[in-house]
């Protein structure tokens, strides 16, 4: 069987040279037509997209979909949020270290906060790791109000210094 031309001049994509999905537009496949056209007209794509009507058009349909399959997207949800392996992302996307990097600096720490001295066990949430927010160094595993405070002082030395001696100052 012949192949039928799509126009006079073209008998393919002239984008990506296939002969699936005619398109009736200057030679293009309807997949390279689609991306030409929304590049073309972004901004009044989004404009389109954030009219009311659709933006509610699409909340409904997000309600439908996430009420027919709560149960599916619920246990998606806590094994990608809770899982060791989104642990292990979280560390190296963040801190560049690894699960056993972490378990290291625990046991160099004996499972006790840098700064406190509180224990693992004493706690709700597990050490959270300090770094120079300027070089990325790793200082330490700290308890969540260790971590919280440094964080408010905006790793500040003599910030902290003057908290010490203010505490010093009022000391029975």
């Amino acid at each position: 069987m012949k192949n039928k031309k799509w126009s006079r001049k073209h008998d393919r994509c002239v984008v990506c040279g296939t002969m699936a999905e005619k398109h009736r537009a200057n030679g293009l496949c309807q997949t390279c037509y689609s991306r030409k056209y929304r590049k073309e007209n972004k901004e009044s794509i989004q404009e389109h997209n954030n009219l009311p009507a659709v933006v509610e058009h699409r909340k409904k349909r997000q309600r439908k979909y996430y009420i027919n399959n709560k149960e599916s997207m619920l246990a998606y949800s806590k094994e990608r949020y809770t899982s060791e392996q989104s642990y292990a992302y979280s560390l190296r996307r963040k801190y560049n270290i690894s699960v056993e990097d972490y378990d290291n600096l625990y046991n160099s720490q004996s499972g006790r906060c840098a700064i406190c001295g509180k224990h693992q066990a004493e706690l709700n949430k597990r050490l959270s790791v300090d770094h120079n927010h300027d070089t990325g160094d790793i200082r330490g595993l700290l308890c969540l109000s260790c971590n919280v405070a440094i964080g408010l002082f905006g790793d500040n030395i003599q910030i902290v210094e003057e908290v010490l001696a203010y505490l010093n100052r009022f000391e029975k």
